[in-house]
């Protein structure tokens, strides 16, 4: 991307773009703000360049607007050692493919009910694809439109390690994965959840060594990926998700185990260096068979007290009612990750998912714990 990818746009938007210590930004900031469907128009989706410039763009001026992109990692490990008032649980909302009009009511509403503590999760199929770049410019374009300031919790979902490409090109696999990893880290998604679910052994009688393989390879994408691609001022907040077998955990009480062969895998690749290992565990609502509120609670109690973790994260999958979530509102969980159907994507829908989640009026509290990156990164960085 050069400055004339950017000088062009300009031709569409018709605000007098201009460059302020190397960073693209208008003149005329309303006229933007009415243009500013004319850039998420799919026209230029085949031009890369052009895509890319757009994206730059936008990013740019939402920082000036103090819009921009943070890591989760204070607020899980402020919730580990118990530092809030109350207790809440952060609502991981799937906006993969949302439109504008959905996301600027996601932010109305954001604003109505005082809080920040909500993530935006996007698919991982979009990394490699140039959808990427169109989702965090409609996800920032709607913060710029409805005013909002402050952190926006960027989430990548399914970084999946899945099995049958493991077996058979492992190589490439990693090398894919690792390549996204860094992707999405250098556009602002600085929260990450890595899914290593298919790499379990039913055949092992030892929970450890069922999950060898997904603890090793949670730990190796946590410290030798995350870790040296993230930028200063940011400590990548990094969830490992247990799929299949998760109820294990549950019956037996060997969450434990895993968890101290995970931090050791890590402390290992680490050369027994200080360092941040994941953040919290993620459980697939649905491989637990029901089980009970109370059981799910005392294992994020001890992913807490414990290993300082900020806790469970459940995946409720898709909702298409939101009765099923909210008879979980006695859940203690860090964060509740979930994919609501259209149908339910409406102002009230959100007011009660934060309610629930305990979240509004939270604003306040989260000063202490923003992580922000020391500056925009560069044009010619992207």
């Amino acid at each position: 991307m050069e400055k004339k990818d950017i000088e062009r746009l300009d031709e569409v938007l018709e605000c007098g773009i201009f460059f302020e210590k190397g960073y693209p930004q208008v003149k005329d900031l309303s006229k933007f703000k009415k243009r500013i469907d004319s850039i998420l128009d799919l026209k230029i989706e085949g031009n890369k360049n052009q895509l890319v410039a757009a994206y730059y763009l936008i990013y740019s001026i939402a920082w000036k607007l103090n819009i921009f992109p943070s890591s989760l990692q204070k607020v899980n490990k402020a919730q580990a050692n118990h530092e809030f008032s109350s207790q809440f649980k952060i609502p991981i909302l799937d906006m993969t493919d949302d439109p504008l009009s959905s996301l600027r009511l996601l932010f109305k509403t954001i604003k109505l009910e005082k809080t920040q503590l909500v993530s935006l999760s996007i698919n991982s199929k979009h990394l490699d694809q140039n959808g990427v770049y169109r989702n965090i410019m409609r996800i920032f374009a709607a913060a710029i439109l409805e005013e909002y300031s402050g952190p926006i919790f960027l989430q990548v979902e399914n970084m999946l390690f899945d099995a049958k490409g493991f077996e058979n090109d492992r190589n490439n696999l990693l090398e894919r994965l690792k390549k996204m990893t860094q992707t999405a880290i250098k556009l602002g998604i600085y929260n990450i959840n890595y899914d290593a679910s298919e790499l379990i052994d039913p055949e092992k009688s030892v929970v450890s060594e069922k999950m060898l393989m997904n603890l090793k390879m949670i730990a190796m994408s946590t410290n030798l990926w995350v870790r040296n691609f993230q930028p200063n001022g940011i400590t990548v907040s990094v969830s490992g998700k247990i799929g299949k077998g998760a109820e294990d955990f549950i019956k037996n009480d060997e969450l434990k185990d895993y968890l101290k062969r995970l931090m050791k895998e890590g402390s290992r690749l680490r050369f027994n260096t200080p360092g941040d290992d994941i953040s919290k565990i993620e459980i697939d609502y649905n491989s637990l068979n029901k089980i009970s509120v109370e059981a799910i609670n005392s294992l994020n109690l001890t992913t807490q007290k414990e290993f300082g973790l900020g806790g469970i994260v459940l995946d409720l999958g898709e909702i298409n009612n939101l009765s099923k979530f909210t008879s979980l509102k006695n859940l203690e969980v860090c964060e509740i990750k979930m994919k609501l159907v259209d149908a339910i994507k409406n102002q009230k829908s959100y007011q009660e998912i934060f309610r629930a989640c305990n979240i509004e009026n939270k604003n306040d509290i989260l000063d202490k714990y923003i992580m922000k990156i020391d500056q925009l990164p560069k044009m010619n960085e992207y």
